[in-house]
């Protein structure tokens, strides 16, 4: 079901079928800019994906993730938004998970702990802004903020209270701000160090801080 649509790009409710182009979409687009994914070799950042692949389509079959098509191109995907229920007792079942996983995994899942947003802002839902993703040739449209405030209105619709979303990247803190949500919780990379005392992330500038921010919704 198209949800909005217009110069040419509908965006619509992500289905399972869907998977593979958006899987295809990650790898180009998402994993080759993200500052974290940029800190791991190519054939870390394939493992890593293929280790969200389960994740990532348990999140689609909850019906919060959206794709926006390009129908001037061959219905192509262009554009994706992937976003999961969650509730206090996962951030524990993360931190769990975590131990067994590799160093973005573990160190989201610190940074979720420390946040401690569900006690702090006193919810005991909300939805989880996982990733949002723009074909590199489709950038500076806007097309990101349109997919955001989708998922807003869906959340709303929902009866979700709070939308929460880690930015790891300094644009993707700003685009969040300027969609009215708040920064709750910082962290600089430069902070996060393994047992010998060596920083494990050091992506480019101006990407110096994770930012948690949330939205009432």
């Amino acid at each position: 079901m198209a949800c909005a649509s217009a110069d040419g790009i509908v965006i619509r409710d992500m289905k399972v079928e869907d998977y593979e182009e958006v899987r295809k979409l990650l790898f180009d687009s998402f994993y080759t800019a993200e500052p974290l994914s940029l800190c791991l070799q190519k054939k870390q950042q394939i493992g890593h994906l293929k280790k969200h692949d389960d994740h990532l389509i348990t999140m689609i079959e909850e019906g919060n993730c959206f794709v926006a098509i390009d129908e001037r191109n061959s219905n192509c995907i262009v554009g994706i938004i992937l976003s999961c229920n969650q509730e206090p007792s996962d951030v524990e079942e993360n931190r769990q998970r975590a131990k067994n996983s590799g160093q973005i995994t573990k160190f989201l899942s610190a940074i979720e702990t420390e946040a401690n947003i569900f006690e702090r802002y006193k919810v005991t839902k909300a939805l989880y802004l996982f990733i949002v993703c723009v074909s590199s040739h489709m950038r500076g449209n806007g097309l990101g903020t349109r997919l955001t405030n989708v998922l807003i209105e869906r959340a709303r619709g929902k009866g979700f209270s709070l939308l929460i979303a880690d930015c790891t990247s300094f644009y993707a803190a700003r685009q969040m701000e300027a969609l009215g949500m708040e920064c709750a919780y910082s962290f600089a990379y430069a902070d996060y160090k393994d047992e010998q005392g060596e920083v494990v992330f050091q992506p480019p500038a101006p990407h110096t801080h994770v930012n948690v921010m949330v939205k009432r919704l």
